[in-house]
């Protein structure tokens, strides 16, 4: 394992186990055996190890909707990625916040970052796109995607925060109401 493996590891290990207060770059490097200087020398900053653990985080969200089995129907294609989406975020609490919040308060994700990200929902957007293509769903096919993805974080990280239960049940009837406000003519 390089140097880089074992800094980007430990940073996402700290942050997975603790949150993003834990994302020190002296106890990052101890913990990859190393010194604070590699940490620099790899990410340049802190907001740059917060940049690496962000794309990691889409990255593991991008390998997890491409190992879903999807079904041929484009509704049950959509329910069947928003529960892996909510999988990866209850999985990985503090890496999603990263990915969809400001833990960090000197982060902000580059622009070239927020594409990276972004295209991580791609297959959503096609998923919905096949909707609308069979006349199940009406609208523009990203438009809608990304209203699905916003309820869906919005049931997400009240279940994460304590607010509501995880609940599997309740999140896909929320998913399919959702996709029923938007069926077509």
């Amino acid at each position: 394992m390089s140097v880089d493996d074992e800094l980007l590891g430990a940073a996402a290990a700290a942050l997975i186990d603790a949150g993003p207060h834990a994302l020190s770059l002296r106890r990052i490097a101890e913990a990859a055996g190393t010194s604070t200087q590699a940490v620099y020398t790899r990410f340049g900053s802190k907001a740059g190890l917060a940049d690496a653990l962000y794309l990691q985080g889409f990255e593991a969200l991008a390998q997890a909707l491409a190992t879903v089995d999807l079904p041929h129907d484009p509704v049950e294609r959509i329910v069947s990625l928003s529960a892996v989406y909510r999988r990866v975020a209850l999985d990985r609490p503090h890496h999603y916040a990263l990915m969809t919040g400001r833990p960090i308060p000197d982060y902000v994700p580059p622009a070239a970052s927020l594409r990276a990200a972004r295209q991580t929902l791609q297959p959503l957007v096609e998923a919905v796109a096949a909707a609308v293509d069979s006349g199940v769903l009406d609208g523009d096919p990203e438009q809608l995607a990304h209203r699905f993805w916003a309820v869906g974080h919005g049931r997400i990280s009240l279940e994460i925060n304590g607010f509501l239960p995880v609940d599997d049940t309740e999140y896909e009837q929320l998913c399919r109401q959702v996709i029923d406000g938007h069926r077509g003519p």
